[in-house]
């Protein structure tokens, strides 16, 4: 008889944990299925939209005649949807690339490429001069792959800038942690994250809101630097 109840008990643990692991795997798939379902709403949005904007503008242009001045101001539009569809294809191409983790070594000048990153976003968002602040000691250098490391850089800049608050005001600043390595930290003023989605956000298609016409982006970036990061023999984290 106590075999049997052994042999009983132990048969009824197993269909319990059975039970509770496959729980466990279905709910993760029906996260992974929501944010890919998500995914795919934000990059039909993020597609559709300048496409939308560009055949408007083009048919306007093509069906009236319109003054120079109006003229400008549509070249403009057309021109800032094109950088936006570019965004969006450099961000899935980017993910793809960045799951590869080849990584061409190289000097990589911390000061400039960090300054060129800052100018980039702060002429792309429009801010005054001193909006990105950078505290670079001198002589900060990586070795790694320039082209790699610079998407990463401006993603985490254009994210700061993107969520700073009523006043941008971003601060870029690096650290020698060792002989070895650096960190640099990209602050803004801005709400933050709630602590419960901070261990999520360098997920790939991870958004913090699910409404995926009014969040623009794909929910790519930050998971693209979280493996950029990694393949140079570091890490990110969020605060």
């Amino acid at each position: 008889h106590w075999t049997l109840f052994i042999l009983g008990s132990l048969f009824f643990v197993a269909i319990i944990t059975t039970a509770i692991l496959q729980t466990v795997w279905l709910v993760r798939e029906m996260r992974t299925n929501q944010r890919q379902r998500n995914f795919i709403d934000a990059v039909t949005h993020e597609l559709h939209t300048p496409l939308a904007s560009l055949q408007l503008y083009l048919d306007t242009l093509r069906q009236r005649s319109i003054d120079e001045e109006k003229r400008e101001e549509f070249l403009g539009v057309m021109s800032e949807d094109l950088e936006r569809l570019q965004r969006t294809i450099d961000q899935i191409l980017g993910a793809a690339r960045s799951e590869v983790r080849r990584v061409q070594r190289e000097q990589v000048d911390l000061a400039r490429l960090l300054s060129e990153c800052a100018d980039d976003a702060s002429e792309r968002h429009g801010l005054e001069d001193g909006a990105v602040r950078l505290h670079i000691p001198r002589g900060a250098r990586v070795r790694g792959d320039v082209e790699q490391l610079r998407f990463a850089f401006r993603n985490l800049i254009d994210n700061a800038i993107r969520y700073a608050g009523d006043e941008t005001r971003v601060d870029v600043r690096v650290r020698s942690l060792s002989s070895r390595k650096l960190e640099i930290e990209v602050e803004d003023q801005g709400l933050g994250i709630p602590a419960s989605a901070l261990g999520r956000v360098f997920q790939r298609f991870q958004r913090l809101s699910q409404d995926a016409v009014r969040t623009r982006g794909l929910g790519l970036g930050l998971y693209i630097v979280r493996n950029v990061m990694r393949s140079h023999g570091g890490d990110v984290r969020a605060e």
